[in-house]
């Protein structure tokens, strides 16, 4: 993600399981919710498709054969929201479904016309909704079979916020917010510039003065990754779960690579070969010493210039800022210390 942008994202909920939702039944309002952590909102099924039979009765079928068993639905799924894309670069018709904490975006290839609710269903992301979380934003970042290509690189997106919650993206690939991220919106389905990925990005809800944050689940073609929690032990960082070699990422940024009993190295001298450090701005190739004294920075370069990792398929995580100065010397401030705790991301796709 070269430019500055951050999609508004809503955030997804998950209901109780039930009946797959009849044409009568999925009128907004109609239905209980489901209890999204502490969030007593009721949640209804949305969307002008929402209660096509045919469409939701197909959607739980792409989702029920799922190529990895564990993305399955458990129970039947309910739809929570079904229609067509506001037009955009690339276009399509999307059903979120859900059974009991899992939820399914399931949608048509993407198209430069107009989607048809006939068009073949595909599943695009799955992932289990957390105790604690407020709602979940979608972001797929590789094209699924049929697509089309998205003018100029990105990934799409979708959202689905709780009753009076606003909902957007932020990621940590962009410099700032694209627009109005302190209203968000209900519903959206966004096509987001190339490096806005699940892996550097949250959803960010407000609802009246309240704010919360959620991480966001990635496409089933996108790199495997894992929500986790981190925590602090007297020798460092430490994750809930994962294997030697993941990558520990934060919403924020870069934290450190998984070692063994779930301890995350977060030295700077032992990044991942495949990741190289950069100048945000120019893509200038820079070196970063075990201190976090870094070298290679153009003249041209002032404090507050964002520092990135880049790798593979446009791969971007952020790493931290410039500080200091050219007399002195440039020194990394780390994005995220190394002493944070709190819910992360595994990125284990890369191995």
């Amino acid at each position: 993600m070269r430019a500055v942008v951050a999609a508004v994202l809503a955030v997804l909920a998950a209901s109780a399981g039930g009946a797959v939702m009849r044409p009568s039944a999925v009128v907004p309002g109609d239905q209980p919710g489901t209890w999204l952590g502490s969030w007593p909102a009721s949640w209804s099924s949305r969307g002008v498709l929402a209660s096509s039979t045919g469409l939701i009765e197909r959607a739980v079928a792409a989702w029920r054969q799922a190529p990895d068993p564990t993305s399955r639905p458990v129970g039947d799924p309910r739809v929570l929201y079904a229609d067509r894309s506001t037009p955009g670069t690339v276009n399509l018709v999307s059903v979120v479904l859900a059974a009991g904490r899992q939820v399914a975006w399931v949608s048509t290839p993407t198209t430069t016309g107009a989607p048809a609710v006939q068009d073949p269903l595909l599943l695009r992301a799955v992932t289990t909704v957390t105790d604690d979380a407020w709602g979940i934003g979608f972001v797929a970042t590789a094209p699924l079979p049929g697509d089309a290509a998205i003018r100029g690189g990105g990934a799409v997106s979708i959202v689905l916020a709780a009753p009076d919650t606003r909902s957007w993206l932020v990621s940590s690939a962009l410099d700032m917010g694209l627009v109005d991220t302190d209203a968000g919106e209900e519903v959206a389905t966004r096509v987001v510039q190339s490096g806005v990925a699940a892996w550097n990005s949250t959803v960010h809800s407000r609802r009246g003065e309240a704010t919360h944050v959620d991480p966001v689940a990635a496409g089933t073609r996108d790199p495997a990754t894992l929500t986790v929690t981190v925590t602090a032990t007297g020798t460092g960082p430490q994750v809930s779960d994962g294997s030697p070699g993941d990558w520990v990422i934060t919403g924020t940024g870069w934290l450190g690579v998984v070692g063994e009993g779930h301890q995350v190295d977060t030295a700077m001298s032992t990044l991942p070969a495949t990741l190289r450090a950069q100048l945000a701005i120019t893509g200038e190739p820079l070196t970063i010493d075990g201190n976090g004294r870094l070298s290679g920075v153009p003249a041209t370069a002032n404090p507050g210039n964002r520092v990135v990792l880049a790798g593979p398929d446009g791969v971007r995580i952020n790493l931290g800022h410039l500080a200091g100065d050219p007399a002195m010397g440039w020194v990394l401030a780390r994005a995220v210390p190394a002493a944070t705790t709190g819910p992360a991301l595994l990125w284990t796709g890369h191995r």
